[in-house]
């Protein structure tokens, strides 16, 4: 029995296409490995592992599209240690963002460019937590489901608007939330603290970084208070911090942007595909 069901297993087969927006995520179902375990197995797109979990005995891999991706045609490839289960072809359809001509000059690009050097390396930290978890370094720590980030969400900012100056292009790769000082920040799934900074970066201000492992990170931007520490575990729904004003902002609210891989995506719509399957 167990011979056939590996010779079964073994076979590679070619499903339909799947489509999916710029910035957005498809949940899609795989039905060709009903019997493999969620944690063996390997999803591939552009090279990059692809977060895999396991629902009423069926698998399903979040397949993201990055708010810069080119519309086209990629591959999907689905696989253990020793089979190729599936080859589907992701096709990634332009997403209509938004776009605002401000015709005036990015404020950072006229910095001279000892500034702009001083304020990479201060982003230096950040940077390297967030291509350390794009790398899937950690197992699944979310859970099934994700949560907004703020009770009673309004949003101020859609994710993917572009911003036109005279000399840059500015793509907003998260969604901006309503929020004050008094404004409890909320985990939106469980995971590890990667990244904790209460002193604040230019862009980012006072921020925290959550990895939820498979290579799926949370970022909660602008705090005016960071009440958490890196290498902490902390649950859906905990307090990370406060909303706030502090790094490249008009006012206080959250930033809060998801980043699956390389690829940063719509963090409501990312949401309400979780919340759809419930």
């Amino acid at each position: 029995m167990l011979l056939s069901l590996i010779a079964f297993a073994a076979v590679s087969t070619s499903s339909p296409a799947l489509f999916v927006r710029q910035g957005e995520i498809i949940i899609y179902e795989v039905k060709s490995v009903p019997l493999v375990s969620s944690s063996t197995l390997k999803v591939l797109f552009h090279g990059v592992p692809l977060p895999v979990f396991k629902r009423d005995y069926i698998n399903f891999v979040v397949v993201p599209a990055d708010v810069g991706e080119k519309p086209g045609e990629y591959e999907l490839e689905i696989s253990d240690d020793y089979n190729s289960f599936e080859k589907s072809k992701v096709v990634v359809q332009k997403n209509p963002f938004k776009e605002i001509v401000e015709g005036v000059a990015y404020e950072f690009v006229t910095l001279p460019a000892i500034e702009q050097q001083s304020i990479q390396k201060a982003k230096a930290p950040l940077v390297a937590s967030l291509n350390t978890s794009a790398k899937a370094t950690l197992p699944q720590l979310w859970l099934n489901t994700f949560s907004y980030p703020v009770l009673n969400p309004e949003i101020t900012e859609e994710f993917g608007r572009t911003r036109i100056y005279t000399n840059f292009r500015s793509v907003h790769k998260g969604t901006d939330f309503r929020g004050n000082t008094t404004t409890p920040i909320l985990a939106t799934s469980d995971g590890k603290i990667s990244f904790a900074a209460d002193k604040p970066l230019y862009f980012e201000g006072n921020s925290v970084i959550l990895d939820h492992g498979q290579g799926m990170v949370s970022e909660y931007l602008h705090l005016s208070k960071v009440s958490v520490k890196e290498g902490e575990f902390v649950r859906r729904g905990e307090v990370l911090g406060y909303a706030g004003a502090t790094g490249f902002v008009t006012g206080p609210h959250l930033h809060f942007a998801i980043k699956i891989g390389k690829a940063y995506v719509d963090p409501v719509q990312f949401i309400e595909s979780f919340i759809e399957r419930e």
